[in-house]
């Protein structure tokens, strides 16, 4: 079918079909909104519906003059899973020179079903989204193709990018991408597993036309096991991927953990890390061999993210379960060379336990008057009815902040260090900070 970009009233601009949907940016729908289709603002929060069912931000994006761009995945609508934009203004509501009809947010839906989980703006300001197409996995605990996308900021998709601004697929088997970064040239890393036979970390480059770099790794791709997988199932994920000046390519992520996006906790998960050249070579000066594996308790880790510090070296968090003793939230601070910052914490470990049981750090940002601010789902204790099914615990968002160089909870920040937010009064999620 002819694609195009379809606002309201016809189409604009083109790109190429890549199934029998055409690529198009649609408005917002008011089912779950207020007519206006503005935000619900208030207290402090700002709640936008883009797509007709459930909405997922999985990154911030800070615009120039002081908005901030949510980019994420929509369900609902003729593609199914799409990708999903909201600007909101400084007061929260929704920003009118953004989106069709100034509304502020769209749904990009780009011919097949595309659940994105990671953004990232280039030096054109190009939005670069990448993700996976669910539809071609084979149940819902599977990975599937991964996709990336790149598109304009009002919504068009880029057609000098892959095949009308999207490209499918990484390597020959389902693959999972997780984290995405740009480098000084405009090309695009994205990071995640190779699942197929290997379940390792993926990292895979593309050229700025987003066909695969032949000049890095093996045709553009790289798959690093960083544990032999005859000692823990093998199974490791990149969950954040960050550029060094120096054109290295750092991945963090977990190690020897089956699922990332569901709540089977699997035994035996270590944080992990794998240091890169700028041609996909593993870094020898840095861990062993190029990796970094990390356990921090006795039971199962798991990174959720990773950024950066300014004078070098890298924070990997997540969380440390204790068996039955519930989960920690923790941070790691390594240094340049892949050893633990004993500068940092207890032996170059943060623990935090700001609810009872359930606690999982999921995103971080580093300040700039040298504070770390952490962000965490906290949850109640897991309970049964008296016919034995299981009651999911409620959950809310808590904030940290502690000092960057030492690790110490700066006390000044809430109550004691931290804060606590409730948003829907059942299960709040958490998945990106700016």
């Amino acid at each position: 079918a002819a694609a195009g970009v379809e606002y309201p009233g016809g189409f604009i601009g083109d790109a190429t079909a890549v199934a029998t949907l055409p690529a198009r940016v649609v408005a917002c729908e008011p089912a779950q909104a207020p007519a206006s289709c503005d935000a619900l603002v208030g207290g402090g929060r700002a709640v936008s519906s883009v797509g007709p069912q459930n909405d997922y931000v999985r990154a911030l994006i800070p615009a120039d003059n002081g908005a901030v761009l949510a980019v994420g995945a929509a369900y609902g609508g003729a593609s199914g899973v799409s990708i999903a934009m909201a600007r909101f203004g400084t007061d929260g509501h929704m920003d009118t020179s953004f989106g069709p009809s100034g509304s502020g947010r769209m749904r990009v839906e780009v011919g097949r079903e595309f659940s994105a989980t990671a953004a990232a703006v280039d030096g054109q300001g190009r939005i670069v989204v990448v993700g996976f197409d669910p539809s071609t996995r084979e149940n819902e605990d599977d990975t599937a193709d991964v996709a990336v996308a790149r598109v304009f900021p009002d919504g068009r998709l880029d057609p000098s990018f892959g095949a009308g601004g999207v490209t499918y697929g990484a390597t020959d088997g389902p693959d999972r991408f997780a984290a995405v970064a740009i480098d000084a040239s405009g090309r695009v890393l994205a990071a995640g597993a190779a699942v197929g036979e290997t379940n390792d970390f993926l990292l895979v480059r593309y050229a700025t036309d987003g066909h695969l770099d032949p000049t890095f790794g093996d045709g553009g791709r790289v798959v690093t096991e960083l544990r032999s997988a005859g000692t823990t199932g093998g199974h490791d994920h990149a969950v954040g991927i960050v550029l060094d000046p120096s054109g290295a390519i750092v991945l963090g992520g977990v190690v020897g953990q089956v699922h990332l996006d569901d709540n089977q906790l699997q035994n035996d998960g270590d944080f992990g890390l794998a240091r890169y050249d700028a041609y996909g070579h593993l870094d020898p000066t840095f861990g062993q061999g190029g990796r970094v594996v990390t356990k921090l308790g006795p039971d199962l880790d798991r990174a959720r993210a990773l950024v950066r510090t300014d004078e070098g070296g890298y924070l990997l968090a997540g969380m440390s379960r204790f068996f039955e003793y519930g989960t920690e939230a923790a941070v790691v601070r390594y240094r340049l060379d892949g050893a633990l910052d004993d500068r940092f914490g207890l032996g170059g470990v943060v623990r935090t336990r700001p609810a009872a049981t359930g606690n999982e750090l999921f995103a971080m940002v580093v300040t700039a008057n040298g504070g770390l601010v952490v962000g965490a789902v906290v949850s109640d204790p897991i309970q049964f009815t008296s016919a034995g099914e299981r009651i999911e615990p409620f959950s809310r968002w808590a904030l940290a902040r502690f000092d960057l160089a030492t690790g110490a909870p700066d006390l000044s920040f809430g109550d004691a260090g931290r804060t606590f937010t409730t948003l829907g009064g059942y299960r709040d999620e958490l998945f990106a900070m700016l």
